[in-house]
């Protein structure tokens, strides 16, 4: 049976808060954020896994992002860590492989026991915002005992690092599940929400294209929302809602079997 694992990464738009082009946490955003996201996951009763970028504590408070992770884990799905570090740090470094080894350490220390702290479960997956991992993210990794990571996005220019064809292995001690790109219809593309139609989708199952032992198709938190004016606001999308509903019959009917493959709690 195939697999594939259904992976949100939990957040908000950083780059236009930092403009300071809007200030409205899109957590939430009216039913339209994580728990219409949920809400869906529940119909088809299917789990997976949210990458929760906990760092923007500086701004809406640790008590949203510990309302965010219990919310999340209360309704069965697997939470590990985000890593935004624009969002605490003074130089407004956007991506992990600015930072030092010893200070991704503490970057990825603190989410960690952050998270670990508030749900009771332990953390272990990573992916890095903006696919922006080096080598010393994965050595920091390793030193906190996070042994999967899903950062890896080959030909992104973010990323420091490669997957060989896109395949999952094994990167100094890290299980790698890489962003699995394909040249579709005349472009690189990769499985996303925001980036393929339920056909494409369902063109790549039934071609045959999934290079690993299960795929891993990702959405974010305020997929839901479609921007306006470069994301200086944003609407409710009720197209995006039919569109994910679309996605998983599609991967259901295909006998798919959707997976948290390193949740142990």
């Amino acid at each position: 049976m195939n697999k594939i694992v259904i992976t949100v990464d939990t957040e908000n738009p950083q780059t236009p808060l930092y403009q300071k082009k809007y200030s409205d946490n899109r957590f939430w955003a009216n039913g339209w954020g994580l728990e219409k996201i949920v809400e869906i996951f529940s119909e088809y009763n299917v789990p997976a896994v949210f990458f929760v970028n906990v760092y923007e504590y500086v701004v809406w408070g640790r008590n949203e992002m510990k309302k965010v992770l219990k919310f999340l884990s209360d309704n069965g799905h697997d939470v590990q860590l985000h890593t935004h570090p624009i969002w605490i740090d003074d130089k407004r470094r956007e991506f992990m492989f600015q930072f030092s080894l010893d200070e991704q350490k503490n970057i990825i220390r603190w989410g960690k026991h952050f998270i670990e702290d508030t749900i009771g479960k332990q953390v272990t997956a990573h992916r890095a915002g903006g696919y922006g991992v080096n080598e010393d993210t994965f050595m920091a990794l390793r030193e906190e005992n996070i042994f999967f990571d899903y950062s890896i996005f080959s030909g992104n220019k973010n990323c420091r690092l490669i997957a060989d064809n896109d395949t999952i292995c094994n990167k100094y001690g890290i299980h790698e599940i890489p962003v699995e790109s394909f040249f579709f219809d005349n472009k690189i593309t990769k499985l996303d929400l925001d980036w393929m139609s339920p056909e494409q989708v369902e063109k790549i199952i039934k071609g045959k294209h999934i290079k690993n032992e299960y795929a891993n198709f990702m959405l974010h938190g305020y997929s839901f929302q479609s921007p306006i004016d470069y994301f200086k606001n944003m609407t409710p999308d009720g197209s995006k809602v039919t569109k994910l509903k679309g996605v998983i019959s599609i991967l259901l009917d295909n006998n798919f079997s959707i997976v948290q493959p390193h949740n142990k709690n």
